[in-house]
């Protein structure tokens, strides 16, 4: 009898990691697990990152959800792809306050040409601040 050999899993921040370049990282975004059908990420708040009443600025919250949804999109299928943000419906539930936020994101559902993901964006304390829809397109 012949042992099959283990599949390695793939660690996806690790390979996805040459691509969180530019905008992203400037602002402080992290992905911190990713994994075909979902993914995290987080940013710790600076300044720099609220409005004028000391809430997150909404344009900061959804760069995150974005950037975490992107990449959670581009291995939905198990194998890295290249996408593009197609639509985002984002609702802002609650102001986020603190010292980080927190993002997750789900795959509803992986197509051929494009991926919808769910992301919810938390603040420090684990409370739903914000929640949104993506579609992502796929670029070859």
């Amino acid at each position: 009898m012949s042992e099959r050999p283990v599949e390695k899993a793939v660690d996806w921040v690790e390979v996805t990691r040459p691509r969180l370049v530019g905008f992203a990282p400037h602002i402080g975004i992290t992905i911190d697990t990713l994994e075909p059908g979902h993914g995290t990420g987080h940013c710790d708040l600076t300044p720099e990152h609220f409005n004028p009443y000391g809430f997150a600025h909404g344009g900061a919250i959804n760069a995150l959800m974005d950037t975490v949804g992107g990449f959670t999109a581009s291995v939905a299928h198990g194998e890295l792809r290249y996408v593009v943000t197609r639509s985002a419906d984002v609702h802002y539930v609650r102001p986020l306050m603190g010292s980080r936020m927190d993002v997750r994101c789900e795959v509803i559902k992986a197509g051929k040409q494009t991926c919808l993901v769910r992301a919810e964006a938390l603040d420090d304390e684990g409370r739903l601040c914000t929640e949104g829809l993506l579609e992502f397109f796929y670029v070859e």
